[in-house]
């Protein structure tokens, strides 16, 4: 599968999901969209998965590369959780179960972005 076909699925997912909560599909992929172009975002990521490899020897899946183009790259389920803060926009948000904190740093982005810090 190529990376593409990814942001493709990304993109229906986002349809069904906005079907499922009674939205229009165009605010749930405006969310998604302004995740794609979040340059300083992507390059946050670059920074933290480079310092793991260097400290810890990480050398496999999206460790193995030297650098991620796109976000389209990490599973659907962080772009879900960015998605959903940014539409509920929740006043408290709880995480158990961190392990290298993925979902964290898509969730806190999104809370970031809500302008609740």
């Amino acid at each position: 599968m190529e990376i593409s076909d990814t942001r493709k699925c990304n993109f229906f997912n986002l349809e069904m999901l906005a079907r499922y909560i009674d939205v229009p599909a165009a605010t749930l992929v405006g969310y998604y969209k302004e995740l794609l172009e979040d340059d300083e975002f992507i390059r946050a990521i670059n920074s933290q998965v480079n310092s793991v490899r260097e400290k810890w020897g990480f050398r496999k899946v999206i460790f193995a590369m030297e650098s991620i183009p796109s976000l389209d790259w990490f599973a659907f389920e962080r772009v879900l959780i960015y998605v959903l803060i940014r539409h509920f926009k929740p006043t408290q948000v709880l995480e158990t179960g961190v392990y290298y904190g993925g979902n964290s740093a898509f969730a806190l982005q999104a809370i970031l972005r809500n302008g609740l810090d």
